[in-house]
C-alpha cells in the first residue's frame, strides 16, 4: 500500500510540474513597458524570457532578461501561474521648462539599470501556436538614479 501510495504521489507531483506547453514563444507585450518579448523554455519549469521595447509612460528604450518558473497549481488545460527575476537596462529623455523665463526649455537624457521581478498567468490555447499572459513587473533603478516602479502589461505569443 506504502509503494502504491508513493507512486501515486510522485505521478500527481510529476504531472503538476510539467508546466511547459510549448518550447518558444515570440510575441508582443503591451502595457507599462511595451515591445517585443521572448520566451525559450530551459526545462519543463524554467524559461528564460527577453522584453525589447519601450514605455508609452517614459519613452526611451529598454532592455531586459529574466528567468521564470512554470508551475500548474491550476485544474484549467493550457493554465499556469510564473514567477521570477532579472535585470534590466533603459534610457530616456526627459525635460521640463526653466525658471524665470518660460522659453528657456531643457533635456536630459537618463539612464538606469536594476533589477526586475515577475508574477503573472500564462494561458497556452489548446490545440492552437498562441500564448496569452498577463503579468506585474516591478522594477527597481539601482545605477546612475534610484527609482522604485512598475506596472502590469498583457503578452501574445506566437508559440513554437
Amino acid at each position: 500500500m506504502k509503494k502504491f501510495l508513493f507512486f501515486i504521489v510522485t505521478l500527481n507531483l510529476a504531472i503538476t510540474l510539467a508546466a511547459q506547453d510549448y518550447k518558444t514563444g515570440v510575441g508582443l507585450r503591451l502595457g507599462w513597458e511595451s515591445g517585443i518579448i521572448v520566451k525559450h523554455f530551459l526545462d519543463t519549469d524554467a524559461a528564460v524570457e527577453g522584453i525589447i521595447g519601450t514605455s508609452p509612460y517614459w519613452g526611451g528604450f529598454y532592455l531586459c532578461g529574466l528567468y521564470e518558473l512554470h508551475a500548474k497549481p491550476f485544474e484549467v488545460e493550457g493554465l499556469s501561474l510564473f514567477y521570477g527575476g532579472g535585470a534590466h537596462i533603459r534610457s530616456w529623455a526627459g525635460g521640463g521648462w526653466g525658471v524665470g523665463n518660460p522659453r528657456n526649455k531643457y533635456y536630459n537624457s537618463y539612464f538606469g539599470m536594476g533589477v526586475d521581478a515577475i508574477v503573472g498567468l500564462e494561458y497556452k490555447v489548446p490545440e492552437a501556436p498562441i500564448s496569452i499572459s498577463l503579468d506585474v513587473k516591478p522594477a527597481i533603478d539601482v545605477i546612475e538614479s534610484f527609482w522604485i516602479y512598475g506596472g502590469g502589461a498583457l503578452g501574445i505569443r506566437y508559440t513554437f
